[in-house]
């Protein structure tokens, strides 16, 4: 995909750009921390699309865990997600505190891209 640098966004993620989110999820796009999504995880978020949408900006899920398997809490943060038109081409998280794995790990700005937007 070409991208026009000067038509790319930060947008609250919203029902006009699910479709497309649901495209990039079917891609490989992470959107937990668990990893690339099973074909009936994907239906299943397809299906609850508020649901979903509430789940990415409230953070339904209170902990993740890290790489070494340490559970942590998430932090304060809002999520945008990065189009262009009306293409879902990833998400930025800001965060506004740390936890020990943010410390040493992450920062005050988390992203990911979508792989066809790589």
């Amino acid at each position: 995909m070409k991208i026009d640098k000067t038509k790319i966004k930060l947008e609250t993620p919203s029902l006009r750009l699910f479709s497309s989110f649901v495209e990039a999820l079917r891609e490989g796009f992470e959107h937990k921390k668990d990893g690339k999504l099973t074909e009936d995880e994907i239906k299943d978020i397809e299906s609850n699309p508020d649901k979903t949408l509430q789940e990415v900006l409230c953070h339904s899920e209170k902990t993740y865990k890290t790489p070494d398997g340490t559970e942590m809490e998430y932090m304060p943060n809002d999520v945008f997600w990065i189009t262009h038109d009306d293409i879902f081409i990833g998400k930025i998280s800001l965060r506004y505190q740390f936890n020990k794995a943010l410390e040493l790990h992450g920062g005050h700005v988390g992203y990911a891209v979508r792989q066809s937007c790589h």
